[in-house]
């Protein structure tokens, strides 16, 4: 890897991680979510290359910042970390009859200032407050995100 690259990458993954443990702002919260393999069924590899480039389209067009990444659970695919989108927005572009998604991740910070993530899908909303990027996450094989050649999971 070249060291233009590394550094770049180093810098995505460190601001990600600014943006998930509350050192960044993140205004109205922080949305984590792909359009690829609809309700997780595994789809052509060009109708998925498509459907994320109209996904980046879409949140350029709504002037949104994003950080593209890759995430494994069960199935590998590309998705994005937005800053400053309300979890209805989420929730719209995710549950979009065009992407049908099964599930997102969303961040926001409570009255006292504490940041929380909420895996929410399928009718089940599951919270935590807890990012994890140790040596034991890089080694997982699967339920992990990836920005550069670095994972994180919650």
């Amino acid at each position: 890897m070249r060291l233009e690259q590394y550094i770049l990458e180093t810098t995505k993954f460190a601001k990600a991680m600014q943006y998930m443990t509350g050192m960044k702002d993140i205004g109205k919260g922080l949305g984590i979510f792909t359009v690829m393999n609809p309700m997780a069924k595994e789809t052509d590899a060009s109708q998925n290359k498509n459907m994320f480039k109209e996904l980046l389209s879409t949140l350029k067009s709504k002037g949104k910042k994003y950080i593209k990444q890759i995430g494994k659970y069960d199935i590998g695919e590309k998705s994005v970390m937005v800053v400053d989108i309300s979890m209805k927005e989420v929730m719209n572009i995710s549950k979009d009859p065009k992407w049908k998604q099964e599930s997102f991740i969303w961040f926001k910070r409570d009255n006292e200032n504490n940041l929380s993530s909420y895996m929410i899908g399928n009718g089940v909303i599951l919270k935590s407050s807890k990012i994890m990027s140790g040596k034991e996450v890089q080694e997982l094989d699967n339920y992990f995100s990836m920005i550069g050649n670095r994972k994180y999971s919650m």
